[in-house]
């Protein structure tokens, strides 16, 4: 068992690799296959007659373990800090999971229904636990890295005060139903085909649809895949009625940090000289008051070509939900949008209802140029209902082949 034991390890770090009985693209289950961290146990038919060992509920949860483990490996690999006990918090569950999954296949293997039962439910327990863990460990290392680059500058943390967390697309406090790359494939390669070859010309895509045709779905989607990639260099999301006041008050800033964590220490480095430059520490409150045009221009655009040439990056910014904001706010924001691309190697994935406004910008205004819009028809996703639970954004899904 000691050999089998080790067999079952990555040398170089120690972490198990599962033994899953089922492929992912294999699992049968119900309608919420999709879900991080949610997959009903099977029913009576089921167990009596299709799955008699529970193995593609097994397998799920299996699943998303060993998600869990690959970017837990990619962060230690990266040095990534941890919180104390988190990292060996997360090591240990790891290796519980696989002893579990060990366990599971010896009972499979002795025909042991009710042991393997058994065992299926502990492992579905430990690895929602894991994924909850994986989430405040990647908000406690955010705390971690933006305390850290504080210290450089009292300019920086500034900045960092004025970001709001809950703003970010992929923040462990959103939830969003799952993608499933065989649905509407044609729009997600669209996505992909638009990324791949964006050009100054079509550094804008736009997609569209009616109320609940699935839209954040497909930006969450992409905006998880392109951060996997280290592709993503912002994100940000409008879930309520937003203002010019509040857009003014903190969108730069969020900007800003993302930046930090795609770009790494040349970028932090280098905010902090602009900051300084630009008095920023004394005069916050005025700057943070000024149009987004005046922002991006004096702060974001200075600090990237301040960085040296071998260490700058093309940039990626998604946002969702631009439909939220109120008129004033959409101008003030495509004017940023305006001087960004006029001035950095960026692109923008827009994601939004069509409302007249938007309209008027991105198919009549100077924007529309750059503009590469694609629509989500009908029918609709199957949305979470009352008794359903909404479920996480998505955290291993694959981009899909060009055939």
């Amino acid at each position: 068992m000691a050999a089998d034991s080790n067999a079952q390890r990555l040398s170089h770090c120690n972490l198990p690799i599962f033994l899953i009985p089922v492929p992912k693209d294999k699992i049968k289950g119900p309608d919420n296959l999709n879900s991080s961290h949610s997959f009903k146990r099977p029913g009576w038919f089921q167990e009596n007659f299709l799955d008699r060992y529970w193995k593609n509920f097994t397998s799920h949860y299996l699943h998303v373990a060993d998600g869990v483990r690959s970017r837990h490996m990619d962060n230690v690999a990266a040095g990534r800090p941890f919180a104390p006990g988190t990292k060996d918090g997360i090591d240990r569950s790891l290796n519980t999971i696989a002893e579990l999954a060990m366990e599971y296949q010896s009972a499979c293997a002795d025909k042991d229904t009710v042991h393997a039962r058994a065992v299926a439910q502990k492992i579905q327990k430990k690895a929602s636990a894991l994924r909850v863990l994986e989430c405040l460990s990647n908000m406690e290392c955010s705390k971690l890295l933006e305390n850290k680059t504080a210290q450089l500058s009292p300019c920086y943390e500034t900045i960092v005060n004025k970001r709001d967390n809950r703003a970010s697309l992929l923040s462990p406090l959103h939830t969003i139903q799952m993608c499933n790359p065989k649905f509407r494939k044609d729009i997600l390669m669209e996505c992909t085909t638009w990324i791949a070859e964006c050009t100054r010309d079509n550094c804008i895509f736009w997609l569209n649809g009616e109320p609940g045709c699935g839209k954040s779905v497909v930006a969450h989607w992409f905006a998880d895949g392109c951060e996997k990639r280290n592709s993503l260099a912002a994100s940000y999301v409008f879930t309520k009625p937003t203002s010019t006041a509040a857009l003014l008050d903190g969108f730069v800033a969020n900007l800003a940090t993302d930046f930090a964590e795609y770009l790494g220490d040349p970028w932090r480095n280098a905010l902090v000289s602009t900051a300084t430059n630009i008095g920023l520490e004394k005069y916050a409150d005025q700057f943070f008051t000024r149009p987004l045009r005046h922002q991006m221009g004096k702060l974001l655009v200075p600090t990237f070509f301040v960085i040296d040439p071998t260490q700058q990056k093309p940039l990626l910014v998604v946002l969702d939900g631009l439909d939220k904001c109120d008129d004033f706010a959409l101008k003030a924001l495509f004017e940023l949008i305006e001087e960004a691309i006029l001035h950095l190697p960026i692109c923008f994935f827009i994601s939004s209802t069509e409302t007249k406004v938007l309209t008027a910008y991105l198919r009549q205004g100077p924007l529309s140029k750059h503009v590469q819009e694609c629509h989500i028809p009908g029918p609709y996703l199957n949305r979470p209902g009352p008794n359903r639970a909404s479920t996480p954004t998505p955290v291993n899904i694959n981009l899909p082949a060009s055939e």
